[in-house]
């Protein structure tokens, strides 16, 4: 008799889906969990309700359904050990849970709640609330069961709510996954730049910022470049931002725009001399979640929709349409509420705003984070087309792959201070965590350990 083979996928939209499955099934198990606690959450109670039409769904095919909506740690527990007892060798097995997964500090836990990210400082509140992952993959091993896609037999992908593929033995790879999931293949996700970097735009010389008082930070930002930022959480990369954006006061520098000197006392006099900033928490810091699409595009310039004493709609419309086609914002209209949309479309509207006002300067603060995998792609392709029309590009990102993938060049963050910036051919993960960490980078003489090129 054969084994129970499990796999457990955490997909984009915060649904994880275990599928088993065998030739011959003895009998059929389900586990669903959802969590009712969240019904204020319109995303995750539709995720719910789902679950339960699924438990219908499953108990018209036979399967014995056990469904969790309190969503407690022990709650889960319980669940998950009545799911455990229930599985045999030979049985189709499906688990089903309604939340989000993260990783924090190499552990996977599943969280029910309607996070799209895991923000610095709330690791510990997110561990106690959540459960770890690995517990589950864990224990269905323990009952002969297999992680997903190392070992699956077979994956089916949907997509848009319809079967799009099947991968089988051998085929069951990543990257075959993902081309199933997003339509298209994604290996050309990195664009190479069209030209030489131009002129330096922003120059930053010895700028200190409040959290780091003492440490100096000098750097030029070049048109026609995308300049990677890295370094550990901590480092002083997103102050760094804030300060170039004028949402925080410096201790002291000087700022540079085309080589006359600046000091961007707010957010509004960075926007005026067109420097942007596409911030890491976009629903707190870059978007109204409530208004409409419209709204959130037009809102920082409504000067340039103005008809004498009154806002032109129909011009306001216009732009929001123009930039609905150029960046692929995929919504029902543009009436619709902002906050309903995908974290990949969310982030296509805070880069829309930005677009419309000619920007010299734009700063992108983990800008692939929290959105799938498509998504992902497209925003580098909009990043890599900004800087080949001449603008200056910023990205700071704690993906090494991405960071290595897209840049330029990369600078290093260490203790608020720039530790060294390596130009495109050193961008090894080796070289930019030495600079992380504080230490040196041996490399040919004519990089020479410098911090600014």
């Amino acid at each position: 008799m054969s084994k129970t083979n499990l796999c457990l996928a955490i997909l984009a939209l915060g649904v994880a889906i275990g599928f088993a499955t065998t030739a011959h099934a003895e009998k059929r198990v389900a586990l669903l969990v959802g969590n009712n606690a969240y019904q204020n959450v319109p995303r995750l109670q539709t995720a719910v309700n789902d679950a339960r039409a699924v438990g219908t769904a499953l108990r018209g095919l036979g399967f014995s359904v056990i469904i969790a909506e309190n969503q407690s740690r022990r709650a889960m527990s319980e669940a998950l050990l009545a799911f455990d007892k229930a599985i045999e060798p030979g049985d189709i097995a499906l688990f089903f849970f309604a939340g989000h997964g993260f990783e924090i500090r190499g552990q996977n836990y599943l969280l029910p709640t309607d996070i799209p990210e895991v923000r610095e400082g709330q690791e510990e509140l997110i561990r106690d609330s959540a459960f770890p992952a690995d517990r589950i993959i864990d224990r269905l091993q323990g009952r002969g069961s297999r992680p997903c896609p190392s070992q699956t037999d077979r994956v089916i992908v949907l997509r848009d709510g319809r079967i799009v593929g099947h991968l089988e033995g051998d085929a069951v790879t990543h990257d075959a996954m993902v081309k199933l999931m997003v339509g298209r293949d994604l290996k050309v996700a990195y664009a190479a730049p069209a030209s030489e970097r131009g002129d330096v735009v922003l120059s930053v010389q010895k700028l200190r910022t409040t959290t780091f008082p003492f440490a100096e930070v000098s750097i030029d930002f070049h048109s026609g470049e995308i300049l990677g930022l890295a370094g550990l959480v901590g480092a002083g990369r997103t102050e760094l931002a804030h300060a170039l954006f004028g949402i925080d006061a410096t201790e002291g520098g000087t700022v540079l725009l085309d080589g006359a000197p600046v000091r961007f006392a707010s957010s509004t006099d960075a926007v005026r001399a067109g420097v942007f900033l596409v911030p890491e928490d976009r629903k707190r810091m870059g978007l109204l979640v409530d208004f409409a699409i419209t709204e959130n595009i037009t809102l920082p310039n409504l000067s340039a929709y103005a008809r004498g004493l009154t806002i032109s709609r129909e011009a306001e419309r216009a732009r929001a349409n123009k930039s609905r086609g150029e960046l692929d914002i995929r919504a029902p209209d543009l009436a619709a509420r902002t906050g309903s949309l995908s974290g990949g479309n969310q982030q296509k509207i805070v880069l829309a705003k930005w677009l419309a006002m000619n920007p010299r300067v734009i700063i992108f603060d983990e800008p692939t984070r929290g959105i799938d995998v498509g998504a992902k792609s497209e925003i580098y392709r909009l990043m890599r087309t900004l800087a080949d029309a001449g603008v200056a590009v910023l990205m700071i990102s704690s993906d090494m792959e991405e960071v290595i993938g897209v840049s330029d060049r990369v600078a290093v963050m260490h203790q608020g201070r720039i530790s060294g910036i390596l130009a495109r051919a050193q961008c090894r993960e080796e070289n930019i965590l030495q600079l992380a960490v504080g230490k040196g980078v041996a490399e040919p003489a004519n990089w020479a350990g410098k911090t600014q090129c």
